[in-house]
């Protein structure tokens, strides 16, 4: 029997399957006696509730009350589910910045054709530094993701690399946000449905989601530290 509830359980309104974490040995330290299992979603006792974000995206809270789930759904060995956790973490942590690239392109193609002062944006100096840190930064993520990929391809879990890429991208969308509302004013913070937003309201999206991601799969601090320890070889805090 699985009783509790968990919070900010992504897609699992479209999902079939729930990985979920559960305390199959109590009297375990925290991080052992932990079994992950495969549930159905529509197993008896499971309730779904929407929770709206601030970026009108979906997570949900879930509920399990008396849901039976059968032994052959265990994943890996019972009471070490807190390595599958680690490692499933690891991979989550390998975000895209596809989506800041393409908010990048657009706010350097808004800088070029729009006139301030009877010349291009572009031209003015702020705007040029803004814009060319962005494009090291965003230089910098290729270069991480190419490192990532290329450690998975040799069979490397790369933990300390997709803390990296994670702490940066995250952060880095921030950064992009800001700039973004920066140049391009308070119409840079209307909604995509709105006729007068610029860039199809790319940044109001970036503004309101980025918050999320610095906590999303492990806060950046705990990143932090991991690049601090397993990378490093820094001794705890």
């Amino acid at each position: 029997m699985i009783n509790g509830q968990k919070i900010f359980t992504t897609a699992a309104h479209v999902a079939t399957h729930v990985w979920l974490a559960c305390r199959t040995e109590p009297n375990a330290p925290k991080h052992r006696g932990i079994s992950v299992l495969i549930v159905p979603i529509d197993s008896p006792g499971i309730t779904v509730q929407p929770l709206w974000t601030q970026a009108d995206s979906r997570t949900n809270m879930v509920y399990y009350d008396n849901v039976r789930v059968p032994v052959s759904s265990l994943v890996g060995k019972e009471n070490e589910g807190w390595k599958v956790i680690m490692m499933a973490l690891d991979f989550e942590r390998a975000m895209s910045a596809a989506d800041l690239r393409h908010a990048f392109d657009r706010l350097v193609e808004h800088a070029k054709t729009t006139q301030v002062d009877d010349q291009p944006l572009i031209r003015n100096p702020q705007v040029r530094r803004t814009l060319a840190q962005l494009a090291v930064d965003l230089e910098v993520c290729r270069l991480l993701a190419l490192d990532v990929a290329w450690q998975v391809d040799q069979g490397v879990v790369p933990s300390t690399g997709f803390s990296m890429s994670k702490v940066w991208i995250s952060e880095l969308k921030e950064r992009l946000a800001n700039a973004g509302i920066e140049v391009l004013g308070p119409s840079g913070l209307l909604r995509p449905n709105d006729e007068n937003s610029i860039a199809h309201g790319v940044f109001d999206r970036l503004y309101r989601g980025f918050p999320a991601l610095k906590f999303a799969a492990g806060t950046n601090d705990v990143q932090r530290n991991i690049i601090a320890q397993r990378g490093l070889g820094l001794p705890r805090g």
